[in-house]
């Protein structure tokens, strides 16, 4: 008879040190191993929670508009099939996003950082999801990253899901204190 994997000291052991480290995951520093290319084959599984937010295509025209409109942008930075980037979305991102204060406030995009797709980073050049999360300390997942419209971080990043229940309110306050920075900065009418 089989054993289960669920039931197997490994899995209990990984799942005790993601409750201590806090839930976020982490992509292997090589896009080659079989790890990252099986998470890659099931992008095209892909749930509807992880297509709500605008993909990462232009940022540099994104950057624009969050100057003109005054505004911070929200950075998600997630995993294909990540749970813990699909909590985040359920608990805290599409929520926002669908909520017209928030838009009003945020320009939101998202970065997949395992889908091997390359878009125009803030400076105008062409750059690849994983290199960009890597340069802007996104590489675990879910990480959220408040910038200016020039890509310049407004506050530190979240890091991860370590409580569920609150991680909206987390959210949020990262939000705001972007807003205020902004705000300080002159860059918000108000």
């Amino acid at each position: 008879m089989a054993r289960s994997i669920i039931a197997s000291p490994a899995w209990l052991a990984a799942t005790a040190l993601i409750a201590t480290l806090g839930a976020c995951a982490r992509l292997p520093t090589d896009a080659a191993t079989p790890a990252a290319q099986a998470v890659t084959a099931n992008a095209a599984e892909t749930t509807d929670w992880e297509r709500v937010l605008p993909r990462s295509d232009d940022l540099r025209q994104l950057g624009a508009t969050a100057q003109r409109a005054n505004k911070p942008i929200l950075v998600f930075f997630n995993l294909t099939q990540c749970p813990f980037c699909r909590t985040a979305l359920q608990q805290a991102l599409v929520p926002m996003f669908r909520d017209i204060a928030w838009r009003a406030d945020l320009e939101f995009v998202q970065v997949t950082i395992d889908d091997q797709r390359s878009f125009i980073d803030f400076n105008g050049q062409r750059v690849d999801s994983m290199s960009f999360a890597r340069a802007r300390r996104g590489s675990f997942a879910p990480t959220i990253l408040l910038v200016d419209g020039r890509g310049e971080a407004l506050t530190e990043p979240l890091i991860g899901v370590a409580n569920a229940d609150y991680y909206s309110g987390y959210v949020e306050d990262l939000a705001r204190r972007a807003m205020a920075v902004v705000r300080a900065r002159g860059e918000v009418r108000r």
